[in-house]
C-alpha cells in the first residue's frame, strides 16, 4: 500500500515493493498495465475508476503496474517516456471535466530505471460528494468496493450522500473522547494542574502517514509543532504517532491520521482576590499555534479541510483579563469551555486565518462576559497581538 506515503515521496522502490510483496488491488488501490484507450469506452472507464475512489475512501490509481487475474501486482512495466507528457495532459483533462461536482485529485509521474514512466492518480475521499459522471450526457454514480467499481443501489446512494456528514460526526466524537481522557488526566502525559487549554486540529481526510510523522526529526519538521509555551521539548514515538512534551506542563501529540492535539496547563493566577487568566497571552498563543500547526501539516502533505477545536478546562470562576485598560468583566460560569469548532479549507495567510477564526474568538470573549472580541476594531481589522 502507498497511502501512508506522501505522493511526492513515492519512489521506484516503493512501486517495486508492491510487486515483490505481491500486494493485491484493494478498496484503495487499483493497477493498470497500460493507459486508458482513447475511445469513449476507455474514457468512461477512467471516469468510473476516479469517481468510485472519490465516492468511497479515496485511493491510488497506478498506471504502469501489471496485475494477474486475481488483481495481484506481478510486474512494474511503466509507459513510454516519449508519450507520457501528452498522455498525462489527456487523462487529466478527462478526469477534471466529466464530474458534477468536480473532483479534487493529484497526479504524479515517476521515472523508472528502465526509462519508462509510471503515472499515479491520488484521489482523496471527497468531502463534497457524491460525484456524478456527466460524460456524453450520462448521469451515473460509482463507488469503490473491496476490489471492484460498482453502481450503488438506493441504500448505497443514501450512504454516499450521508458520508461527508458521518465523517464530520466521527471527528467530533474523536475530540469528545480526547477531552474526556484529558479531564481524567489520562492523556499522553500527566498535567500538573487542573487548569489547562487544548487545541485539536483534525483533517476531514485521514492522511495515513508513514510511521506516524515518519522521519520529521531528521527533516527538521518537528520544530513546527513545538508544544505550547515551551522553550524546548522531548520527543518520542508512541502508539498514536509522535509525542513532543515538556515534562508535566505541555505537550503536542501528532497522530498517524494527520490529527494534532496540544495541551498546556498553569494558566490561572491570583490577583486582588480574583483568579485571573492573562487574556492577551492566551489569545496570542492559541491563534499563533493554530496558524503555525495548520501551515506545517499542509507542508508535510496533510490536506484540508481542517476542523479546529479550542477547549478550556478548570477555568470556572476565573476572569479573562486582556490589559490594564480592559478590566475583567465576568468570570467564566463553568469549568469546561468548549469553543464552537471552525472549519478551514486550506492554509491561509495570518490575516485570512484571523478572519476564519473570528467566530471562535468572539465566542471566547463572550464566555468571559464581553460582547465580542475587542481585538477587532469597527472596521473588522485585527488590532491585537
Amino acid at each position: 500500500m502507498l497511502s501512508h506515503i506522501r505522493l511526492d515521496e513515492i519512489t521506484e522502490q516503493d512501486l517495486l515493493t508492491l510487486v515483490e510483496n505481491k500486494v493485491p488491488e484493494s478498496h484503495t488501490l487499483e493497477y493498470k498495465r497500460e493507459t486508458y484507450k482513447r475511445n469513449d469506452k476507455g474514457k468512461r472507464e477512467l471516469i468510473k475508476d476516479i469517481g468510485a475512489f472519490a465516492n468511497a475512501d479515496g485511493g491510488d490509481l497506478i498506471i504502469g503496474i501489471e496485475e494477474n487475474d486475481d488483481g495481484v501486482a506481478i510486474a512494474l512495466t511503466g509507459m513510454s517516456r516519449a508519450k507520457i507528457s501528452k498522455e498525462h495532459e489527456r487523462l487529466e483533462q478527462i478526469a477534471r471535466s466529466n464530474f458534477d461536482p468536480k473532483i479534487d485529485f493529484q497526479m504524479r509521474e515517476i521515472l523508472l530505471s528502465n526509462d519508462e514512466v509510471v503515472l499515479i492518480f491520488r484521489i482523496p475521499a471527497s468531502d463534497i460528494g457524491p460525484h456524478r459522471e456527466t460524460f456524453n450526457g450520462i448521469n451515473r454514480f460509482h463507488i469503490r468496493g473491496s476490489k471492484t467499481t460498482d453502481e450503488p443501489d438506493v441504500e448505497g446512494l443514501r450512504k454516499m450522500f450521508l458520508a461527508p456528514y458521518m465523517r464530520e460526526k466521527k471527528i467530533r466524537e474523536f475530540v469528545d473522547e480526547r477531552i474526556a481522557l484529558l479531564k481524567k488526566n489520562e492523556g499522553p502525559i500527566k498535567l500538573v494542574t487542573k487548569d489547562w487549554i487544548a487545541i485539536h486540529i483534525v483533517p476531514l481526510r485521514e492522511a495515513h502517514l508513514r510511521f506516524g510523522y515518519g522521519n520529521l526529526e531528521q527533516q527538521n519538521f518537528l520544530g513546527g509543532f513545538v508544544p505550547i509555551r515551551a522553550d524546548g521539548y522531548g520527543y518520542r514515538p508512541n502508539i498514536d504517532g509522535v509525542l513532543l512534551s515538556v515534562q508535566d506542563f505541555s505537550y503536542t501529540q501528532l497522530f498517524r491520521n494527520g490529527s494534532i492535539e496540544t495541551a498546556c496547563c498553569e494558566w490561572c493566577y491570583d490577583e486582588r482576590n480574583k483568579t485571573i487568566i492573562d487574556g492577551k497571552s492566551l489569545i496570542e498563543i492559541i491563534v499563533e499555534t493554530t496558524y503555525k500547526y495548520i501551515r506545517n501539516i499542509s507542508i508535510i502533505g496533510v490536506q484540508g479541510p481542517y476542523f479546529i477545536f479550542w477547549t478550556l478546562v478548570g477555568v470556572g470562576g476565573s476572569y479573562l483579563k486582556f490589559n490594564q485598560e480592559i478590566a475583567p468583566r465576568k468570570c467564566f460560569d463553568r469549568d469546561l469551555i468548549r469553543i464552537p469548532e471552525i472549519r478551514m479549507d486550506d492554509s491561509y495567510s495570518m490575516k485570512e486565518t484571523l478572519d476564519k477564526l473570528r467566530p471562535s474568538l468572539d465566542a471566547l470573549w463572550q464566555a468571559a462576559g464581553y460582547e465580542r472580541c475587542l481585538y477587532f476594531n469597527d472596521q473588522d481589522e485585527w488590532t491585537g497581538p
